[in-house]
């Protein structure tokens, strides 16, 4: 159970809970707070979220925030947007008197940072529904604050503090995360942290004048976003309007006038902006224009803006108010660049269409179109093919996210819709090229080899619906999945019609070379971490026992469980797939087996390795054979030093760990991912083996040698 504690928070005791929350009579401003309080503690909740998918540059995660009801009839909390995310999320608020109700997110804007959850009220039985008016125009400097919400966690903190700056640039949270623009903010020195996004910033009427969004790590400062587009945005959702966003997806930002003369702006043109606004301080300049929008090659970084739609004193309230009345239609713009006055005419887009409100998931991995945001982090144009999680698929082409997908199969992917069309069109097995970039390095375009993967993971498009605040998914399946659309059958595999030339090794002798056939190397990869596993891809050697039915031994740190991709690597040229048929549960070894029919020319490069009826004693000499990563062969003759037992720590979290062991000592071994050693008479007699392993190092696997009667 949650710590309670005492706050004076000016709740009435009438709520049902355990803590008293009554407050007691004063004079004076002390008074009109509490009472103030009492009334708006009750409209604030604790808002526990879930984010299921990754999205955005957001991982899935699990967080605490504050929200607080202002529309109690309709059950409509306001909170950051940051809170209510762009993915899709599982959330639900608790009461002051810990009652709960879920949440369902009914608004994100697309820029600034707040959105709306909705709940039923009729599911709230105990608590007294309250709501908090919002109050834009009340926001001044010196204004007395209080910052009510789940600071830290603590469900209830009330933060005090004093408006010191309306014009404060939007806080930046980092390179690739979400940042607000085109806005200032408010600050005041409140000591705010994480938990209380979302928190009204109410007056001592028992007013939101702003609404808490973010502070420093290392000061006392808050920063919290104006209420004015909010308002807007609150009435339309009332009134059951779409709400109209527009974008010329340009940034601007606020700068001083002694910069703005720098920049060009000449004398007679200030005089006349500050005669005409006393109080401005500044004028906006251009700071980025988005590749591929409205503005580009119409505006430049360093543009001062004189006038917009024919009006001089543009603010960012003036402007977003303009471009959100007037979607598809155009704004003239007039800039002052160098010495030189320029007048453009500028179409202002839909902003909603360039938001993101479908994600595809193929493999284990979301992709969905770039973001406004993440197009401005990264200066590219909006609606590429943005990787939001690598997953299993992408993962296994060693693909890291973000990075955006520029084409599959020799096909361009400039949106998502291209992307989800040809993937769709492969069926499962099907391997192909890939190529892409990463966000950090985007002038170098990257290739890799993806294999469809429909076994696993489901392809779905799934897509949000702001009217029931879930987002639904529609399956793509493409082609008919069917049992024999395993991994083993690729599609766009042929049958060899030659044999790959045989490994060898200089001066090595016969047996040592006819060895060399039973040698191959196994992949394995892990679509779900289960069993307590250490990775989901392991590499290792496998030896052929049996080269007719395609059965091949390899040690359990290679392939830890039955749930997983296996690929076989013969003579360093052909691979093949597998499928798991035996795991033992004591000794570190399992057998994978391959379709041999599969092979063609290549199966008569395979032979089955001959297993000596005699194990090898101390003092006795073998060759040994084995392969390094690269393929390299690497034997030498090795004389047996000592018959160990082997043991080995428990591993946290538990897993599979080998026991009742013996293994063997040489006096001499080269380093390489596996081999075999083999008698006078080629037979093998012990095998170097991978064990898993722990230790405080984080060394996860050992090797060593066991002899061929375990």
């Amino acid at each position: 159970m949650d710590d309670q504690q005492d706050v004076k928070s000016g709740c009435s005791a009438s709520t049902a809970s355990s803590v008293d929350y009554s407050v007691e009579a004063s004079t004076g401003e002390s008074k009109r707070w509490l009472q103030s309080l009492e009334k708006c503690i009750r409209a604030i909740v604790s808002v526990r979220l879930l984010s299921v998918r990754a999205f955005d540059g957001n991982g899935a995660s699990f967080s605490v925030a504050t929200g607080f009801v202002v529309d109690k009839k309709r059950g409509l909390i306001l909170t950051n947007r940051h809170v209510v995310t762009p993915g899709p999320v599982v959330a639900d608020a608790i009461f002051l008197n810990k009652e709960e109700v879920d949440l369902v997110p009914v608004y994100r804007d697309p820029v600034h940072d707040f959105g709306f959850f909705r709940f039923d009220p009729s599911k709230v039985k105990f608590a007294e529904l309250h709501e908090i008016p919002l109050r834009p125009d009340a926001a001044k400097v010196g204004a007395e604050i209080r910052v009510v919400g789940n600071d830290a966690g603590e469900k209830l903190s009330i933060l005090p503090g004093i408006l010191a700056k309306l014009d404060r640039d939007a806080p930046s949270y980092g390179l690739s995360s979400y940042n607000d623009f085109n806005t200032f903010y408010f600050a005041a020195a409140s000591s705010t942290s994480g938990g209380s996004s979302g928190s009204p910033v109410l007056n001592i009427d028992g007013c939101a004048i702003a609404l808490n969004a973010g502070g420093a790590k290392k000061a006392a400062s808050s920063f919290y976003l104006p209420l004015n587009r909010v308002v807007r945005v609150l009435e339309l959702i009332q009134q059951g309007q779409q709400v109209s966003r527009g974008t010329i997806q340009t940034i601007f930002r606020h700068t001083a006038f002694d910069e703005v003369r720098r920049l060009g702006l000449s004398g007679e043109t200030e005089a006349l902006v500050r005669q005409q606004f006393p109080q401005e301080t500044g004028m906006l300049v251009v700071d980025q224009v988005i590749q591929g929008g409205p503005a580009h090659d119409q505006l430049c970084t360093g543009d001062v803006l004189i006038k917009f739609a024919g009006k001089y004193g543009a603010t960012f309230l003036t402007i977003e108010e303009f471009l959100d009345s007037r979607v598809a239609d155009t704004v003239e713009v007039q800039i002052q660049r160098g010495d030189d006055q320029y007048t453009v005419t500028l179409c202002v887009q839909n902003l909603h269409l360039i938001t993101p409100d479908k994600y595809l998931e193929i493999g284990g991995g979301i992709v969905h179109a770039l973001s406004y945001h993440q197009a401005r982090n990264a200066s590219l144009p909006v609606g590429g093919v943005y990787l939001a999680q690598a997953g299993y698929m992408f993962m296994k082409a060693h693909l890291a996210q973000p990075c955006i997908i520029t084409s599959v199969a020799g096909q361009p992917t400039p949106t998502l819709d291209d992307f989800v069309r040809v993937m769709a069109s492969l069926p499962n097995g099907f391997r192909t090229v890939l190529r892409y970039f990463m966000i950090c390095d985007r002038h170098r375009v990257r290739t890799a080899f993806i294999m469809m993967d429909r076994l696993w993971f489901p392809m779905q498009l799934c897509t949000r619906n702001d009217q029931d605040g879930l987002w639904h998914a529609e399956s793509h399946v493409g082609d008919t999945l069917t049992g024999d659309d395993a991994p083993r059958h690729l599609a766009n595999t042929e049958h060899p019609t030659f044999a790959p030339a045989p490994l060898s090794f200089p001066g090595g002798n016969a047996l040592g070379k006819k060895t060399l056939r039973s040698l191959v190397m196994v992949s394995f990869d892990i679509p779900y971490m289960i069993d307590g596993i250490s990775s989901s891809s392991y590499h290792g050697m496998g030896v052929v026992v049996d080269a007719d039915q395609g059965f091949v031994l390899v040690d359990q740190n290679t392939v830890p469980i039955a749930l997983g991709d296996v690929l076989i690597t013969i003579a360093a040229t052909f691979e093949v797939p597998a499928k798991v048929v035996f795991v033992h549960p004591i000794h570190n070894y399992s057998i994978v087996q391959y379709d041999p029919k599969s092979l063609g020319a290549v199966a008569s490069h395979i032979e089955s390795v001959v297993l000596a009826e005699k194990v090898l004693e101390v003092g006795e000499t073998a060759d040994y054979v084995g392969l390094s990563s690269n393929w390299t062969v690497v034997t030498m003759r090795s004389v047996v030093t000592k018959l160990d037992r082997l043991a080995l720590r428990d591993f946290q979290p538990p897993r599979y760990k080998a026991c009742n062991v013996e293994v063997l000592h040489f006096d001499r071994i080269t380093k390489s991912v596996g081999g075999v050693f083999i008698n006078d008479a080629g037979a093998v007699n012990a095998l170097w083996l991978s064990f898993s392993y722990q230790d405080n190092a984080g060394r996860k696997g050992l090797t060593r040698v066991a002899p061929i009667d375990f």
